[in-house]
Order: C-alpha cells, then structure tokens, then sequence
C-alpha cells in the first residue's frame, strides 16, 4: 500500500482491529489475539485479487469471528474477489465458501461443491459410510436387540451418503425374544459432522 492508501484506511483498519486504545503500544506486546486482529484487518483492506486466509477466525472471541466471516462475505460477494479459505470448520465453510478442494498428506484429493467435499471429509476421505450393528451382550440376549438398520433418504431410497444438511431417517430392525412393555431403542449413529444422534 503507498502511503497515501495507509493514510485513506488506517482509522478503517484500526476500527475493525479494534485497537484504538494499543495504537502506542509496540506490535511485539500484543496478545496472539489482538495481532491476529490486526493482521487481518490490514489483509482485508488491502484489496488484493485473491485473499487467502488460514484459520484466522479461530483465535479470537466469537464476536471478531463472525466480524472476519462478514467481511470475507462482503470481500467474495459484492466487492467480486476470491477467497481461499483454508480451514477445518465445516459449519464456516459450508456459510462461505462455493467450492471446496479437499487435501489428503498435501495431495489434492477432491475439488467438488461444498457439500459433497465436506461428506467426504466427514467420511477420511470416503464417499461411502460403513455401518456396523455390534453383536448382542449376553446379557440382554433374553430380552431384545437390534438386528439391522438401513438409511434413507425422505423419498424411501436406501443411501449411505448424505449431503451436509440433507434430511434422512433410519428404519431399525429389532428382535424381541419376549414381549416387552415401555419399548426405548437408544441407537447412537455418527452423522456426517461428526455428532452423536439417539434414535428413540
């Protein structure tokens, strides 16, 4: 930036740091907070053709990051510049991003739309999920257990993979060797995201 630039935008930039009380205090006293604050407000003033931001978000309170992810919207969306956003936080990439490129040991192993790139990351890198139904404890042999389970889609078409968001339910299979009252079958399944969800 020439100076002039510096001068047009520094009181932006301080506004969006949110540094105005440190702005005499050396940069090498800062906390890793308010220097990641600062790094970034100075990166996205600069207007660059394509930004490229490395969890930046994740050091701050969550206040300055959804400050960072409105104003890489407004850097992506109106203002029509590219962001390469390098970051393990789904939920984030799946509000910003368009495209994703998935990396396995520094290798590109996937460049697709958000949503299929990040099931396969759900996935270690697998667009399939192996499902498993552990064997019975003895000890509830005598009453009831599950025996099987498929997954659909809303329709009612089996699937093991589902996009980031998509709606699916289970059918359980359960074998009762004796009937049973007040019937609560507790399923943990791992969805995509990595979230427990109890099947009652």
């Amino acid at each position: 930036m020439s100076r002039s630039e510096i001068r047009s935008k520094f009181a932006e930039i301080v506004a969006f740091a949110e540094v105005e009380r440190f702005l005499d205090t050396p940069v090498k006293r800062y906390s890793s907070g308010m220097y990641v604050r600062l790094a970034f407000a100075v990166a996205a003033h600069l207007e660059p053709e394509i930004l490229i931001v490395d969890e930046v978000h994740a050091v701050d309170d969550v206040a300055f990051q959804k400050k960072c992810i409105g104003k890489m919207k407004q850097i992506s969306g109106t203002e029509g510049r590219t962001i390469l956003f390098v970051s393990h936080n789904l939920p984030v990439i799946r509000q910003l991003c368009s495209q994703a490129i998935l990396l396995d040991r520094g290798q590109v192993s996937m460049v697709s739309d958000v949503p299929s790139t990040l099931v396969a990351y759900a996935n270690n890198g697998s667009t399939q999920s192996d499902f498993r139904i552990p064997t019975p404890d003895e000890s509830i042999r005598d009453r009831a257990f599950v025996r099987g389970f498929t997954l659909e889609d809303l329709p009612g078409r089996n699937s093991t993979l589902f996009r980031i968001g998509e709606p699916w339910r289970a059918k359980i299979r359960v074998t009762a060797v004796r009937p049973i009252t007040n019937f609560v079958c507790g399923l943990g399944l791992q969805t995509s995201e990595g979230l427990g969800l109890q099947t009652v």
